[in-house]
């Protein structure tokens, strides 16, 4: 790895000749190594998860997707006419959330399951009680074990940690990684920039504890679905902030909600039918973060706050992230366009590890069969960077 740091060094200073001179006189293992990665890259990719970057659209939803989205549609188109995302619909969501999670119950006799409470003042957080959830698999042998922090989704104003605690342990056996899933907080009860705060005491307690969860400092990833996508990529660049972002090895961000490309245009506006279709409710639904008036909220002075869109923070950040896997799918009606967008930004600093477009799916939209290759190419990209 040094050689290579240097190298990289080289590359950046130097002439072609000053390379040659720099390669040659690197240890005969280190020339060995080298010769066979340049290889290897004359030949193309021959990463195992080279295939996943490759989208080939299916231009149509699935059927079961196809079933799910039309009914959807109309329940939005009531609470639209209805007058938007109101308190009451925050609460209709979150009886929904905390029943939602259809995983099965048999990965929960699969792990080990911790159920701690921290105190987040002192890795940084206002709160001094914080509930984590820690599945480690019990197939998964040693003391040095790869973990992703892992944080749910729900439109920004619903779930809890134990409304997903299936999902988790399915994601900890599939995965073969110590899932740990820290209480964050939901709005209009947490606002940001406080949200990001609580998730850099959950990423400081694993290190912290690492020694005590038998897991390596140097394999700790955080990922997320949905508004969990958003609080990944925000918790990123707040450790970016603070040259910290080595406390995390590779970001996994799932169908992320985490960009301001709904603000671009109006809804009435919108050009694609899944765009025009959730628009409103999206950005009212964010704007809780912000706010307890959604419906007479004015997004105008936040529209480029990364505290609130983290997809927009600053140019020099984008450098100090770490990597970054963005996954989306091809009916993403949230998060598509905004992954799409923070992929270009991404891709000059070396950072974009891949971006995954399923085919025929949707946002919390899929099949048995989507559903289930969804977790196999999710499972490929944890063992291909974290079990390496």
């Amino acid at each position: 790895s040094g050689a290579a740091k240097g190298l990289t060094e080289a590359t950046v200073a130097t002439s072609e000749d000053e390379l040659r001179v720099f390669v040659a006189e690197l240890p005969a293992e280190a020339r060995a190594k080298l010769a066979k990665a340049v290889a290897a890259a004359q030949k193309g990719s021959t990463h195992p998860t080279a295939a996943l970057w490759e989208f080939k659209p299916l231009g149509k939803r699935v059927t079961e997707v196809q079933a799910q989205w039309d009914f959807i549609q109309p329940m939005w188109q009531g609470m639209v006419a209805a007058g938007g995302f109101s308190k009451e619909v925050v609460e209709q969501t979150r009886a929904f959330v905390a029943v939602m999670d259809q995983t099965s119950e048999e990965f929960l006799g699969q792990c080990d399951i911790e159920d701690a409470s921290i105190d987040g003042t002192a890795y940084g957080s206002e709160n001094s009680s914080m509930k984590v959830l820690v599945f480690t698999p019990k197939t998964l042998a040693g003391r040095s074990r790869p973990a992703q922090l892992w944080f749910h989704g729900g439109a920004f104003v619903a779930g809890n940690v134990d409304a997903f605690r299936k999902s988790c342990a399915a994601r900890a056996v599939h995965n073969q990684t110590v899932v740990i899933s820290p209480e964050i907080g939901v709005a209009p009860e947490l606002k940001a920039p406080h949200w990001f705060s609580k998730v850099i005491a959950a990423v400081k307690w694993a290190h912290a504890e690492a020694e005590r969860l038998g897991i390596d400092v140097k394999r700790i990833a955080v990922s997320g679905e949905s508004h969990g996508a958003y609080t990944g990529l925000g918790v990123c660049m707040k450790l970016a902030e603070k040259d910290e972002a080595q406390l995390v090895k590779l970001a996994v961000l799932d169908i992320p909600g985490f960009n301001n490309d709904f603000l671009m245009t109006a809804p009435e506006d919108e050009a694609g039918e899944m765009h025009k279709a959730c628009s409103k409710l999206h950005m009212q639904a964010m704007s809780y973060l912000i706010t307890d008036d959604p419906l007479t909220f004015d997004w105008a002075p936040h529209k480029s706050d990364p505290n609130i869109f983290p997809a927009q923070m600053d140019e020099k950040l984008l450098p100090k992230l770490p990597p970054i896997v963005l996954m989306t799918r091809e009916f993403d009606h949230v998060g598509k366009r905004g992954s799409e967008q923070f992929a270009q930004r991404l891709k000059p600093h070396g950072k974009l590890v891949g971006l995954y477009i399923q085919p025929g799916s949707g946002h919390g939209l899929g099949s048995a069969e989507t559903n289930a290759k969804l977790a196999e190419d999710e499972a490929l990209i944890f063992k291909s960077f974290l079990h390496a």
